[in-house]
């Protein structure tokens, strides 16, 4: 809103046309973003040059006032007041989580600076909903869960004792997944993609459990030897989940860490690339089968029982030589839905091979 006028004399025209152009290559500019909605009016021989109004950043606190959405404005206050905002939040807005809160709805889309979990929050970011954010930071004994997207410019702060983050969703950073003060982040499912490192600040105990998923970054260094909290973070892979460290060659580093008993359940390559860790487990590693009870003979036929996963296909194969390669056959496929599953089977030879696979 700020205003300049100038007073012409006999150069008016060519002034006028010079403020023109300046404007329009951005020589003249409002908090210096050129395109900033400014503008000239002439009356006489005065110029007025009104920039637009800026917003202004605000500090809001989000709580369960009218329900627990992000997208309900009555649920906003101007930060440690009770005085209501009464508006969304905008990119450049930080905002304190109190409670149990949601981002939820399908294509919906938050937006703000700095997400903080205040201590014993729950933020959930639902399926299909998005936020935008510089940078969420977990609160002490506060829990984070997302099974949306996540886009930030800056990082993920794992932040304070207690402090727990579990991702099934998609999360983008610009920068870190950041370890600071304690807390643990567990990646269950979806893709973390960071620009940058992941890090460990100040030590505090952090666990990083990689039970599913893909983490992409450019370096790491909480397993590093000189570091001052060596020792301090440890990470577990189990089932499909995997890290990749882009364009280095760690395996060397994450087999000090094995060895130090930092990394467990773990297993490296390089592939001439990129690091890649991923689970030591064997078996198919997208729906581990587990382990598979034979139950004997039932009235003459075999029981076979195994714990299965929702929507996954298994195959029951037999094979009477194992020296032919070739002699497995399909004799039984099923469908999984989450709970144990048995299979029956009449044997009519003196020797038959099980296994079960998942194609």
């Amino acid at each position: 809103g700020g205003t300049l006028i100038l007073n012409a004399g006999a150069e008016f025209a060519n002034l006028t046309n010079e403020i023109s152009v300046a404007m329009a290559a951005g020589y003249i500019t409002t908090d210096g973003v050129a395109d900033s909605g400014a503008t000239m009016t002439v009356d006489g021989t005065t110029i007025t040059l009104t920039a637009a109004d800026i917003l202004q950043p605000v500090d809001l606190d989000l709580a369960n006032i009218v329900d627990n959405q992000w997208t309900n404005a009555g649920n906003y206050t101007l930060h440690g007041t009770n005085t209501l905002h009464g508006a969304l939040p905008t990119g450049i807005d930080d905002v304190w989580v109190t409670g149990a809160m949601e981002l939820s709805g399908s294509s919906v889309t938050g937006e703000a600076q700095n997400v903080t979990m205040n201590q014993d929050a729950v933020f959930t970011i639902t399926s299909n909903a998005t936020l935008n954010a510089r940078a969420i930071v977990g609160g002490k004994t506060a829990d984070t869960y997302n099974y949306g997207t996540v886009n930030l410019s800056l990082d993920v702060s794992v932040n304070a004792t207690g402090c727990e983050m579990f991702n099934y969703g998609d999360i983008t950073a610009a920068g870190d997944l950041k370890f600071n003060k304690g807390g643990d982040f567990h990646m269950l499912g979806g893709t973390f993609t960071g620009d940058d490192i992941l890090t460990g600040t100040k030590g505090g105990g952090t666990v990083l459990n990689l039970h599913g998923g893909t983490m992409t970054f450019s370096d790491i260094n909480i397993f590093d030897t000189n570091g001052p909290f060596y020792g301090s973070y440890t990470m577990d892979v189990q089932s499909n989940g995997t890290l990749i460290i882009e364009g280095q060659d760690l395996e060397t580093y994450f087999q000090d860490a094995i060895s130090s008993n930092l990394l467990t359940g773990a297993q490296v390559t390089y592939n001439g690339t990129d690091t890649i860790v991923t689970s030591s487990g064997g078996g198919n590693p997208t729906n581990p089968i587990g382990d598979i009870t034979m139950g004997g003979l039932v009235d003459g036929d075999l029981v076979f029982s195994w714990d299965t996963s929702v929507g996954q296909t298994y195959n029951v194969e037999t094979n009477a030589n194992l020296t032919i390669p070739s002699g497995w056959g399909i004799q039984d496929t099923i469908i999984g839905d989450g709970s144990p599953v048995s299979v029956t089977n009449s044997p009519v030879l003196d020797k038959l091979f099980y296994k079960v696979t998942t194609p």
